[in-house]
């Protein structure tokens, strides 16, 4: 049986400025929505994500933030119009976290600094951090599996693949949380020997001790970050409407689970300026014992349609 949104919010006596999850059974699996945009829990949302839903109207995260927009035009509202319920892409940068870490603002992704001509190189960027509130032993051991990372770009001749790496440089370092230590503690070092790397992926061996920051914790230190890079890019910037980054990741370790959680972006760079400016920065994504792509883009709602070309990215990501 169909279910309108729209008639149980009005039934309940609410409004599209009120929280209407409750309005939202739990068994409806074909939803009309011509509305909006309602204002749902994460679980609520999600549960869109995964059913059929038709109309007009749009739907949004109740505790979206907008984040960074005085940097760009065209930022990511929240919003999510019933046709991008099932667009990976779009829901990337709309959805809630999936965990929160030290970086505890970061509830959804925010497309930041945009294309200018200015710029001429991209760097495709992820990190993984400890979950905000998993425990972990000192000795426990977590690997970090990382495979594939790409940074696609959409100019006038439309999306391709701007850099295409098997796995990332095995990093050499963990840099501390706050991370103003690193210009007073320095960063944790990791032998050679904490990386083992193969042909379609490295493995980063780390224990909780490491994810922590036990070894600087009388200095100050409340965790680590593990980052990793694909490789330098030179580009026109200006030529630059849109792009995307993705990499995939796991870990090793059932115990791991629910325990450590990816984020990613992208870093423009101008000629003479060693400073680098994010173009976007992604959700948070746990990390399970099978390998997710983790994804991010630029491409704010406004834009959107115009740049975005789903069957080609995915194509280009090896996707369905």
């Amino acid at each position: 049986m169909r279910f309108s949104l729209d008639e149980a919010v009005r039934s309940a006596g609410l409004t599209p400025a009120d929280d209407v999850s409750a309005c939202l059974p739990a068994a409806a699996d074909d939803v009309v929505i011509d509305g909006g945009p309602y204002r749902l829990n994460a679980e609520s949302l999600d549960r869109l994500t995964r059913v059929k839903v038709s109309g007009q109207g749009s739907v949004i995260w109740a505790g979206h933030r907008l984040l960074n927009s005085k940097n760009n035009p065209d930022p990511f509202d929240g919003i999510v119009p019933v046709s991008k319920l099932r667009d990976p892409f779009f829901l990337s940068m709309v959805l809630p976290s999936e965990a929160q870490t030290y970086m505890t603002w970061r509830v959804n992704g925010e497309n930041m600094v945009p294309a200018s001509k200015e710029y001429d190189q991209l760097l495709s960027i992820g990190a993984v951090y400890k979950v905000a509130d998993a425990e972990i032993e000192d000795d426990e051991p977590i690997t970090v599996c990382l495979g594939r990372i790409l940074l696609l770009t959409c100019t006038g001749e439309g999306w391709a693949v701007a850099d295409d790496q098997p796995h990332p440089a095995p990093p050499k370092a963990l840099y501390y949380l706050p991370w103003e230590l690193e210009h007073t503690v320095g960063v944790l070092h990791l032998p050679e020997e904490q990386a083992a790397v193969f042909d379609d992926r490295i493995e980063v061996r780390l224990t909780g001790s490491d994810l922590t920051g036990a070894p600087a914790r009388d200095k100050g230190a409340v965790g680590t970050i593990l980052h990793f890079w694909g490789h330098n890019t030179h580009l026109d910037g200006g030529a630059v409407k849109g792009c995307l980054v993705a990499y995939t990741a796991w870990v090793k370790e059932p115990s791991a689970v629910g325990k450590v959680a990816a984020a990613i972006g992208a870093d423009w760079r101008a000629p003479g300026n060693p400073r680098a400016v994010q173009a976007f920065s992604g959700r948070n994504w746990l990390l399970t014992n099978e390998p997710r792509v983790i994804l991010g883009h630029n491409v704010g709602p406004k834009a959107y349609d115009a740049v975005m070309d789903e069957d080609a990215v995915r194509a280009l990501l090896g996707i369905r």
